[in-house]
């Protein structure tokens, strides 16, 4: 997508953290041509993102922008050369804010975080001023829900690239956004993994034999061993190596009780196994959790793959609390690696959108954590020190109710 329009710069006059800065506003109305050779997947897509920039209820009341972008430059610490002369450099910080990105993942489902890539180009009468960002990953700052802020980006950069930028000066601007989404599948029994037109007959076959259960001949149990769901081997040993070992080996077992699991996370579970339905995990993140405990633990490597993007890409306000604090524990487990820090990220995100709910009088999640785990009360009290907007006085509170375990 691409828009343009005119800003005018602002100088703090020396007073403020930065030096110049101003606000760019996204106004593209375009319609998106649904009509363009593509696969279901992209269809979906397309169409829920035209439905989402044709909503006026997504823009700005006053600006009538799909989003803002906020840009203003920040002073590094002076660089000696090897003269002894010293210089000073700076790098654009900039913000992207609005409602439509919230409502664009609302509407598609996503298998993975939505991402954004921004290219602003200012109209310089001598050249062309490019700014550039990485792919951004949507992120919930709950501060300010009118106007929500859902990427922020940081751009290295020398003065000279700001020197035309006088104060109330206007500029034309040209902005190209790029979104990454990738959104789950509309297919026979629900949204999925599986694309219709590559294996849907496969996945109709799968989900009346799953919904006959003729020919059982293996049995689910659930963490507390009362409920016992009815399946066939065939589908567990394709779809685990741990389940491949226990019905191919020498014991020949033909039940399996799985710790943690409810008897409607087991019917996710063989849901998915069977024709990849991720239906039940979309509607809560606690069969989200439970799927993406039992993919773990009982080695359904699609499922964790599945569960983790389908996690990080769920808003923070869907996320039910004692999940949020479940997934919080489980990544302080986890190795710092490429792979884990986003979820390590994730689930300090979802909790500090949480924090007041989690503090509150009625909730006792925080004590229970604090009398069984005094360690990982710890780790999260340090997390809630890092949130400025904590109350000094709570959080004194809390660090005593921790001395005092």
């Amino acid at each position: 997508m691409e828009a343009d329009g005119t800003t005018s710069f602002i100088d703090s006059g020396g007073t403020s953290e930065y030096q110049s800065g101003c606000r760019l506003g996204f106004n593209f109305r375009d319609e998106i041509d649904l009509n363009a050779a593509c696969d279901e997947g992209d269809k979906t897509f397309l169409t829920n993102l035209n439905d989402v920039i044709q909503s006026d209820q997504v823009r700005c009341s006053q600006r009538k922008t799909l989003f803002d972008i906020y840009l203003k430059l920040l002073p590094l610490s002076p660089v000696v050369n090897g003269t002894g002369a010293s210089s000073r450099k700076y790098k654009t910080v900039g913000s992207v804010h609005g409602r439509f990105f919230k409502q664009l993942v609302e509407k598609l489902h996503l298998r993975r975080p939505l991402k954004v890539q921004l290219k602003i180009t200012f109209d310089k009468p001598s050249q062309a001023v490019t700014i550039d960002t990485d792919y951004m990953t949507l992120i919930s700052d709950p501060r300010n829900k009118l106007w929500p802020k859902a990427f922020k980006f940081e751009v290295d950069g020398d003065i000279s690239t700001w020197n035309f930028a006088s104060p109330g000066r206007s500029l034309k601007y040209t902005i190209e956004a790029e979104i990454e989404a990738s959104p789950f599948i509309q297919s026979t029994g629900g949204l999925g993994i599986i694309p219709q037109e590559e294996d849907g007959e496969t996945a109709r076959l799968n989900k009346t034999f799953l919904e006959k259960r003729n020919h059982c001949d293996f049995t689910l149990l659930s963490g507390n061993g009362r409920n016992g769901v009815r399946c066939h081997k065939i589908f567990l040993a394709g779809s685990s190596p741990f389940f491949d070992r226990m019905i191919n080996g020498d014991t020949k077992e033909n039940e399996c009780k799985l710790d943690g699991s409810t008897k409607d996370g087991l019917e996710a579970l063989l849901k998915f196994i069977y024709y990849r339905s991720v239906e039940d995990a979309l509607k809560s993140s606690v069969i989200a959790y439970e799927l993406l405990d039992l993919g773990q633990k009982y080695e359904f490597p699609c499922l964790d793959e599945a569960m983790k993007g389908l996690l990080l890409a769920k808003l923070d306000d869907l996320w039910d609390l004692e999940v949020a604090l479940q997934f919080f524990l489980r990544t302080r487990l986890m190795e710092n690696n490429d792979e884990s820090q986003p979820l390590k990220d994730k689930a300090k995100e979802v909790l500090k959108m949480k924090r007041a709910e989690l503090m509150s009088d009625s909730n006792t999640l925080l004590n229970d954590l604090m009398a069984k785990n005094p360690e990982a009360a710890k780790g999260l009290i340090r997390c809630f020190q890092n949130w400025m907007s904590l109350d000094c006085t709570v959080l004194r509170l809390m660090f005593l109710c921790y001395c005092s375990i």
